[in-house]
Order: C-alpha cells, then structure tokens, then sequence
C-alpha cells in the first residue's frame, strides 16, 4: 500500500500516530487497543505525525536553509513495498508506541504537582506571590480587558 499524505515531522513526539479517517477510509487492517488515543494536531491538517522513534530509526537529511526533507540514509530495506504482512505488522506496533506515549502523558500529569502537599505560595519566591492571581485557574477563563497600547 503506498499513499500520498501530509505528515507532520515532530521531534517532541514520542510515537507514530496517523487519522482513524484516513486509516478506515483505506481499508488499513487495525488492531484494537485497550483505550482510544485521542490525538490533538496542532495544524489539523496532517494525516500522519512522525514522532522522534520514527525519526531516529530513518535519520534524515534535513537542509534547514531550504526546508528540504531527504530520506537519504534510509537502509534499503525501508525504501521497498512492503508486503502486506510487514505492514500489519508495523500498524501494530505503531499501535503500542501510541499506547506507549499515553501512559508516558498521563504520567507526566503527575509530574507537575507541587511536592509534599506545598501550596504555590511556599513554592514561589515571596518577591512574585502577589502574580500568583494571574496564573490561577479561574484568571485563565477569560480574556483581559482590551486597551489601546
């Protein structure tokens, strides 16, 4: 199978995701996983977004003067059709490295919580509490008053 499409290379990415449209409107086999990823593309028009496993595996050539993306040292055996079987079998493991990268975001959650039940006013240098207002919660349902600057 080989399709034209639009991918989205982004490094900070640790999986390979691609459109469940695109996937069921191309009759590409899927394996089910025990929770749906819900993806969130930044510029809603990539098919496909290549994270850093799959950038690190094909080592591009990148000409960032011109914008030039080159699959240059690719081994040989990535630049052949696959067979149908290869091909399901690398939708399943695309599968698990975006089963991966949910548990890695839904682990970092935790991460940012202040350690040891501190409040932010323990945490933050006393000379900054009084911006502690603007990064709340409820500063962050609305906009600020507009003014001519």
């Amino acid at each position: 199978l080989v399709f034209r499409v639009n991918a989205l290379l982004d490094s900070s990415t640790t999986g390979v995701f691609i459109d469940k449209n695109f996937v069921e409107r191309n009759w590409i086999p899927k394996v089910a996983l025990p929770r749906a990823v819900d993806i969130f593309n930044v510029d809603r028009c990539s098919t496909i977004i290549l994270g850093h496993t799959w950038l690190h595996q094909h080592n591009l050539l990148v000409d960032w003067k011109t914008g030039e993306v080159k699959m240059g040292r690719c081994l040989a055996r990535c630049q052949q059709l696959a067979p149908r079987s290869s091909f399901v079998h690398m939708v399943e493991k695309l599968e698990r490295e975006a089963m991966d990268s949910y548990i890695t975001w839904i682990q970092s959650l935790g991460m940012g919580k202040p350690k040891m039940g501190k409040t932010p006013e323990e945490l933050v240098p006393k000379a900054y509490c009084e911006y502690l207002l603007v990064f709340s919660e409820k500063e962050s349902e609305h906009m600020p008053l507009r003014k001519p600057w």
